[in-house]
């Protein structure tokens, strides 16, 4: 299955989250604010660049009701108390400090991959002379 992505209406901002991680992220703010679980969600499409996530019970009753902006994981719940969903971006410095050490490493390997060329291309070149 092809996954869906949710594209902000501020084409500025860079966010851009996937359908399923924010319904599992309101679901997860729904549990930890109430301590009952949302056992199905729904997403819609608002047209105002604004999504709503409907939480349902198990037997299809509606819980809550998140309006929120995808740009920034913040909204309200059908009660007008604030919704903030602080996990559509990278708020881990755990995760900050991986995605570095990746990227270092990559850069490494990179630069080792080309010092090694160039020395096969010295020691090829002096060959043919």
């Amino acid at each position: 299955m092809k996954k869906k992505w949710i594209k902000p209406a501020d084409r500025n901002s860079f966010r851009v989250i996937s359908v399923g991680f924010m319904l599992c992220y309101a679901k997860a703010d729904y549990k930890s604010k109430t301590g009952k679980d949302a056992t199905e969600t729904v997403l819609k499409d608002n047209c105002d660049g604004t999504f709503s996530i409907i939480l349902s019970d198990d037997k299809g009753n509606v819980l809550d009701t998140y309006t929120i902006d995808p740009a920034t994981g913040k909204g309200k719940d059908s009660k007008g108390n604030n919704v903030d969903l602080p996990q559509t971006g990278i708020n881990s410095m755990k995760k900050v400090a991986a995605a570095a050490v990746v990227v270092s490493f990559m850069t490494i390997g990179a630069g080792l991959v080309y010092v090694s060329g160039v020395g096969r291309k010295k020691k090829d070149n002096s060959k043919t002379t």
